[in-house]
């Protein structure tokens, strides 16, 4: 079993209305930190408190610098992203959806995950293997 390094300047606060159409969506918290080494999946959590990554749920969360206390709220439904000052406080918010046409964390065990994204590998397309006519 392997564990990973824990992930300094960005926390997962969690899911605010689990289960509730164009509401349901995941709350972090961020501080002096570039964003663009995070993505966010979903999971399904087993017995041992770990995470089976479920396919079609990966977010990356964008080359953007944060350099004060910022709120970013994804929402699993549709729409289009924006900054924004939160009502009362001021404080910076980055709203993202993620544009899916259900909720997603409609069982305790499924879960949002925040990886960082320690490397890349970037692929060619090959050509498909001539024919002899």
């Amino acid at each position: 079993m392997a564990f990973l390094p824990s992930i300094i300047g960005i926390e997962l606060i969690g899911v605010a209305d689990p289960g509730i159409p164009n509401q349901e969506r995941i709350i972090i918290r961020a501080q002096y930190v570039n964003l663009a080494q995070y993505a966010v999946i979903v999971g399904v959590k087993n017995e041992k408190g770990l995470i089976n990554p479920t396919p079609d749920h990966f977010y990356w969360l964008g080359d953007v610098e944060i350099s004060e206390s910022t709120w970013i709220i994804i929402y699993t439904g549709p729409g289009s992203f924006k900054v924004t000052k939160a009502e009362g406080t001021g404080e910076i918010m980055h709203v993202a959806h993620l544009g899916k046409d259900r909720t997603i964390f409609n069982s305790a065990n499924v879960v949002p995950a925040i990886i960082n994204l320690g490397g890349i590998i970037v692929g060619n397309l090959l050509s498909p293997p001539r024919t002899k006519s």
